[in-house]
């Protein structure tokens, strides 16, 4: 039976070429811009989930009382170290800090990196960043090691085995590469390309509580152990360290892994953090455009059926019963609608590239994580057949024969539904017009807006070498005696 009614519907679409293609291209649109939502709110909701711990990791963090800035997430050297200690819910911890301008001198090649931190050796006790050279308990062991990821190892050492190879870093310290790891995923709250170890790190200030609060820090909590109940314990301890109004000034607390990216919005973020409120806008926009697709698919198909009510007619004197007719009618709608699922992926697939660039990600629909993508796609895709299908084939259904073969079938209910399915598509197209021509005003004003300097007129030299950086104030004078040179002035950081 099913079968029966596969095929009649195919052929009716096979009959109905026109309306086939203007219904499936129009819900292929639709889904194709859908899915592409989904996608990304799928990648930003799958942030730092990778982790097996990621349940007992935390970050731990602080308010400081009268600060502009109020929450900051970089604490001092021996809060991590302090807290695993004294604390018995706290089962491990590592730290991270910034490795960035660092100049790598590998032969003839000279290269400023900037995407490393300095951490403790137990990162990998924590994380689960895949070690694919070289082992896990050795790889930041050693003060003169380094990590790198894949494609830093390609970069500098091609298809050679960078295991045991020499890196010059700043010009005066030589590391040894003792383990290579893949890539960070790009649903990492913070990414890198290299660890150095955080015993050979030798900041005079590192183990101060007062001063050099540079140290994202990071706990691994016991099964059951309460985050609350650590945050409250650890601000008990403080005032063993810190004179009393110092120790009061902080209120420390900790935020869930899983949580950092779309939750944390403090003062000197690893990486900038996205927001869950765009992730409810884009829901409700890929909601929307489905609306505007199903209600356009309802319309053709509702006018459709006025040409199909003697079949209906004939059918029922037939002895076709009422069940029937909406299965078939439905089976049809679902076929225009995987066939437009089918048409969308495509149409994905090939504005992927101009998808990744507008919103600076990687995606790929080959990925091992995206089964939850194609589960969600093909659930999008029966429902919205299911709802488009669902009005016109009730409609048909319950006609009489005998007033269908005598043509005297009223169709104002049918023309009253249209028209305020007309009138909702107006409505929403009008809104999400709108308010994509209010963006575009934004990102031009955005752009066009004077910085107060030009761009194309500044140069930026990064110094790197101590000793250069001593004798910054000299330099400064050298580049002033250049009469093509307007202005010069030395920062610690960058705009």
């Amino acid at each position: 039976m099913i079968i029966n009614y596969l095929k009649i519907a195919l052929r009716n679409l096979n009959r109905h070429k026109g309306y086939a293609i203007t219904s499936i291209s129009g819900l292929a649109l639709g889904l194709a811009c859908s899915l592409a939502l989904v996608l990304y709110i799928q990648h930003e909701l799958s942030y730092d989930t990778y982790h097996r711990n990621k349940n007992r990791i935390y970050r731990l963090v602080t308010d400081v009382e009268g600060s502009t800035y109020g929450g900051i997430a970089k604490v001092h050297g021996p809060w991590g170290p302090t807290a695993q200690s004294e604390l018995p819910e706290v089962e491990n911890m590592t730290r991270f800090v910034f490795a960035r301008q660092t100049l790598f001198t590998v032969g003839d090649l000279n290269v400023y990196e900037n995407d490393g931190f300095i951490t403790d050796s137990t990162v990998f006790n924590l994380f689960d960043f895949k070690i694919i050279k070289g082992s896990t308990t050795s790889a930041l062991a050693r003060p003169d090691g380094i990590v790198i990821t894949e494609s830093l190892a390609l970069k500098y050492f091609n298809n050679q085995n960078p295991l045991g190879k020499t890196i010059t870093l700043n010009n005066e310290q030589e590391v040894e590469v003792t383990a290579v790891m893949q890539d960070v995923p790009s649903n990492s709250h913070f990414t890198f390309t290299f660890l150095l170890p955080m015993s050979g790190y030798n900041h005079p200030d590192k183990e101060s509580w007062i001063l050099w609060n540079q140290f994202y820090t990071y706990l691994l909590l016991k099964d059951g152990a309460s985050p609350t109940l650590v945050s409250n314990k650890f601000k008990d301890i403080l005032p063993s360290y810190l004179k009393a109004e110092d120790a009061e000034s902080y209120t420390p607390h900790l935020q869930s892994l899983t949580s950092i990216h779309l939750g944390s919005h403090l003062f000197r973020e690893i990486e900038a953090n996205s927001d869950i409120t765009y992730l409810y806008v884009f829901g409700a926009i890929g909601i929307l455009i489905l609306i505007i697709s199903s209600i356009n698919f309802i319309n053709l198909t509702t006018a459709r059926a006025l040409t199909r009510m003697k079949e209906v007619g004939i059918r029922k004197t037939s002895g076709a019963v009422r069940s029937q007719l909406v299965v078939q009618y439905l089976s049809e709608a679902l076929i225009i609608s995987y066939i437009s699922l089918a048409l969308a992926l495509l149409l994905f697939y090939l504005f992927l590239p101009a998808f990744n660039t507008l919103t600076g990600k990687t995606f790929s629909l080959y990925a091992s994580g995206n089964n939850l993508f194609y589960s969600l796609a093909f659930s999008v895709a029966t429902v919205v057949g299911l709802i488009s299908g669902s009005y016109p084939a009730l409609y048909l259904a319950r006609q009489k024969p005998s007033e269908v073969l005598k043509g005297k079938t009223k169709s104002s209910g049918s023309n009253v539904t249209r028209k305020a399915l007309v009138i909702v598509q107006f409505a929403i197209s009008a809104f999400l017009i709108i308010s994509a021509a209010i963006i575009f005003q934004q990102l031009s004003y955005i752009q066009s807006k004077k910085l107060g300097f030009n761009p194309s007129e500044l140069i930026t030299i990064p110094i790197q070498d101590n000793v250069m950086r001593l004798k910054a104030e000299t330099i400064k004078n050298e580049l002033l005696a250049n009469s093509e040179i307007e202005s010069v002035t030395v920062s610690g950081g960058q705009p």
